[in-house]
């Protein structure tokens, strides 16, 4: 039974080192823009307290840094890493908070890295990686991230993540989002960065989404194993993500790879192995090639490799997993002085080990003994053992060899150092200036300005010293304008020889600055000059010619009256437009390069313009207008928390899409004759089952219905209508959809509005003042206040319906300080008051949850 197993065990370790790579070193893109070496040599320091790995991590210069013991407490702890930093975790390391790493050559090893659990506050991630470079992570166990157990943003570069362990418990349950590569769409400074490495990685228990979620990047996903049941998508493609996706182990997961909206540039998918899993694990075009090589593992042997050494698995700082055996390589000169040896160290089993001799001046190497044989410079040692290599040098017999120096010319002065000397002699050779003259610099077998330098003597040689005869040493300057009524030119004067003057082109009034002539070139209104000797420069410039634009006008619609004051204009002319309304209309207000609602106005003329004057009739009648995603601020289009995004089946193409935020929304404005019924008409696409449903309406600043049904579509470009009968008043009136959850809600495509004589409303003009009993509802506004609040706070909130509802307050780390139970509350607003006396100042969350789908979540401030 012995041998059975000790021929498992010597079975399982062949696995190991037949297919994993090396885990000593970094891998993939980590190995690029000149490699990765972090603290390299320095000397370790060990750490024992969170102030220590705080201070150490954050200072100047290369340091390694070794961590014992447990530290830190929670979503405040943070470790900030600075460049040319090497942290290793000694066995059981952790660190309770994270890491934050935004400069360059960075390499964190065998750390356990806990978070306070995923809450979806937008907060800290166990490792967050913004803007760092040449960066390797590696052999850690990173869980229960706030926001993400490890994300990777902001124009981040040349990145391996490797033989790492990622997961969830269940004290995390609301953002178990994991990798977040890229953070937003509209970061387009991120294209051609990114570059990352995932091998050798394990996302297990817990984990849903983003493992990794990618934008713009090439990253290469390979030899990494799945198995986090019931997840919702592991690898998602997300904005120009260009993705190689290669030899992993899905394991009983959902969509191994999401190929989300289609906007990426390329995913490849090949060699996977699928065990158990459902949707999608195909790519779409060819990725990109890797500049570097990696030895991959069959995906069918991926699984038993990640389960035997990822995580924080190292034994030692010095080692590189539990699965590795590793073997000293003795190195040593004979004589001592005869010369050195590279290649003394510790490397695992199997590594092949160059070792170079260097024989010291007077010396020649003969030969290697010991564990090595030959008589090259360089030969290998396989370590399948501890190991011991002598490199054997030989005195070479002293040679000499002679040294001549000459000064130029001869009267500029003198140079010692002339003569014999042994072989390997350095010999100090120095130029002394004779008077008026100046030493210029070496030639033949010395070179430099410095009068004293050194040359080695391996042959016979000869060095120059240059000298020249000392130059006047002042000069003038002489500067001048053309035409001298063109400008003005600073700079004349005299100065010391060498000196670089700079001089500057001034224009008058009418004229532009043309180029220089003279002793200086080029267009720029500033250059230098360098006084070598008397120069003379000349500023050209040149007469502006006049300048006219013209100004277009037009009336909306075309029977509504008329407009002068169109015209050809000189620039920088006031032009005066008028708005004649014909009979049965009347003027509402100026668009385009005009604005205001007084019949006349002016346009300063710039530019090219357009101003039209729009009517509307006089004596009402039923009429729609519609306002779409393309409006301006001058046509009913106000706002927009959100961007237009292209969709094939709106109107023109083209969407709102709301920031997934609570209270992030879209805001328009019309202008109706007088008060009334009218009817306000929303088209939009609302597709995906994970989206919010409804919309908080708000109109004229006072919430109309906290959730407006937007119910789902059956497709993003199928297109539904919700359709509300308001009373708008007089004049200006505000509209404006809001989100009422952090998720994706309904893409608009356009609103209508029907019902007597209604028009886009100018967004910048003054909105008339509601009614005193609208502004009495509008005073009571949904929210927490006093805010911040120290004692007593008071809970504020809206119901479209009498509804059962339930109040919480939680900390940033995700626990309930007060948990109120459910409570009946009638229709319209209501308001509920806690006291906080004893609660710890910080910042929580305000959660208002009812049975029929309302939730509000308002921030707090305890002081």
């Amino acid at each position: 039974m012995q041998k059975r197993l000790l021929a498992f065990l010597f079975a399982s370790f062949c696995f190991l080192s037949s297919y994993s790579q090396d885990q000593c070193s970094p891998v993939g893109w980590a190995t690029q823009n000149g490699g990765t070496t972090g603290g390299g040599t320095a000397t370790p320091v060990t750490v024992t307290t969170l102030s220590a790995l705080q201070s150490q991590a954050s200072s100047s210069g290369a340091k390694v840094i070794y961590v014992s013991g447990t530290m830190g407490s929670g979503v405040s702890t943070r470790v900030s890493v600075a460049s040319n930093k090497t942290i290793i975790g000694l066995p059981g390391a952790k660190l309770i908070g994270g890491f934050d790493v935004g400069a360059s050559n960075i390499i964190i090893r065998n750390m356990i890295i806990q978070g306070p659990g995923a809450v979806d506050v937008n907060g800290v991630d166990c490792i967050t990686i913004d803007g760092g470079t040449n960066v390797w992570i590696d052999h850690c166990e990173l869980y229960d991230g706030q926001d993400g157990n490890m994300d990777i943003v902001n124009g981040s570069n040349y990145v391996a993540v490797t033989w790492c362990k990622f997961r969830y418990t269940s004290a995390s349950s609301n953002h178990q989002f994991c990798n977040l590569f890229g953070n937003s769409d509209s970061k387009t400074s991120d294209r051609g960065k990114l570059r990352i490495t995932l091998m050798y990685n394990w996302w297990t228990a817990g984990c849903k989404e983003r493992m990794p979620r990618v934008r713009f990047g090439q990253v290469h996903v390979v030899n990494n194993y799945y198995n986090c049941t019931g997840n919702n998508h592991c690898v998602r493609a997300g904005k120009e993500a260009d993705l190689l996706v290669e030899s992993n182990y899905f394991d009983g997961v959902s969509t191994p790879i999401d190929l989300y909206q289609n906007n990426f540039t390329a995913v490849t998918s090949r060699n996977n192995t699928l065990v158990s899993t459902s949707g999608n694990s195909a790519g779409s075009g060819t990725a990109f090639t890797p500049p570097y090589t990696l030895t991959i593992t069959p995906s069918a042997n991926v699984k038993s490799l990640v389960l035997a050494a990822a995580g924080a698995t190292m034994p030692s700082p010095t080692s590189c997993s539990g699965s590795v055996t590793n073997y000293t390589l003795t190195a040593t000169s004979s004589p001592t002085a005869g010369g050195s040896v590279s290649g003394a160290g510790s490397y695992a089993s199997g590594t092949v080990v160059t070792v170079t001799a260097t024989p010291a001046a007077g010396y020649t190497f003969s030969g290697w003994s010991g564990d090595a044989s030959g008589t090259t410079t360089s030969t290998t040692v396989t370590m399948s053992a501890n190991r011991s290599v002598t490199a054997n040098f030989a005195v070479i017999p002293p040679t000499t060899y002679t040294l001549t120096t000459t000064a130029t010319p001869a009267a500029g002065g003198t140079v010692s150092g002339a003569g014999t000397y042994n072989s390997g002699t350095v010999v100090s050779v120095t130029a002394t200036p004779a008077a008026g003259y100046t030493f210029t610099g070496w030639s033949g077998d010395a070179s430099g300005t410095a009068t004293s330098t050194t040359v080695t003597m391996s042959t016979n040689k000869s060095v120059t010293a240059n000298f020249a005869a000392i130059s006047p040493t002042t000069y003038t300057l002489t500067t001048a304008a053309s035409p001298a009524a063109g400008g003005s030119v600073s700079g004349a004067g005299t100065y010391a020889s060498g000196t670089v003057v700079t001089v500057t082109a001034t224009a008058a009034a009418g004229y532009t600055f043309a180029n220089w002539s003279g002793d200086a070139s080029g267009t720029s209104t500033s250059t230098t000059v360098t006084m070598s000797a008397n120069k003379s420069i000349t500023a050209n410039f040149a007469v502006i010619p006049p300048t006219t634009y013209t100004l277009t006008t037009a009336a909306s619609p075309t029977a509504g009256g008329t407009v002068s004051g169109g015209g050809t204009y000189a620039s920088g002319t006031a032009a005066t437009v008028t708005a004649t309304p014909a009979a049965g209309y009347i003027f509402v207000n100026w668009s385009g390069d005009a604005s205001g609602t007084n019949t006349t106005t002016t346009v300063m003329m710039s530019a090219n313009k357009s101003a039209t004057a729009n009517f509307q009739l006089s004596g009402g009648g039923t009429t729609t207008i519609r306002i779409e995603d393309n409006a301006t601020t001058s046509t009913g289009l106000c706002l927009i928390e959100g961007a237009v995004s292209s969709n094939s089946g709106a109107n023109n193409t083209k969407v709102i899409n709301l920031t997934n935020t609570v209270g992030k929304g879209v805001n328009w404005r019309v202008n109706v004759p007088s008060a009334g019924s009218y009817t306000l008409n929303w088209r939009y696409a609302n597709s995906s089952t994970s989206n919010t449903f409804s919309m908080k309406f708000i109109l004229n600043g006072v919430v109309v219905n906290a959730a407006l049904p937007f119910p789902k579509t059956n497709g993003s470009s199928i297109f539904l209508n919700t359709i509300v009968t308001v009373t708008l008043n007089a004049g200006n009136n505000d509209i404006r959809l809001e989100s009422i959850a952090s998720n994706a809600t309904a893409d608009i495509d356009w609103i209508e509005i029907t019902g007597n004589g209604p028009v886009a409303g100018n967004c910048t003009a003054a909105r008339p003042a509601p009614a005193v009993s609208i502004i009495e509802e509008a005073n009571q506004k949904a929210g927490v206040y006093p805010n911040p609040a120290k004692g007593k706070v008071t809970v504020g909130f809206y119901l479209p319906a009498a509804d059962k509802v339930n109040i919480n307050i939680v900390s940033a780390d995700g626990k309930k300080i007060v948990n109120a139970a459910a409570k009946l509350f009638t229709a319209g607003y209501n308001k509920q008051e806690f006291n906080l006396d004893n609660t710890q100042p910080g910042i929580y969350n305000v959660v208002i949850a009812g049975d029929k789908g309302i939730k509000y979540i308002f921030k707090l401030i305890i002081q």
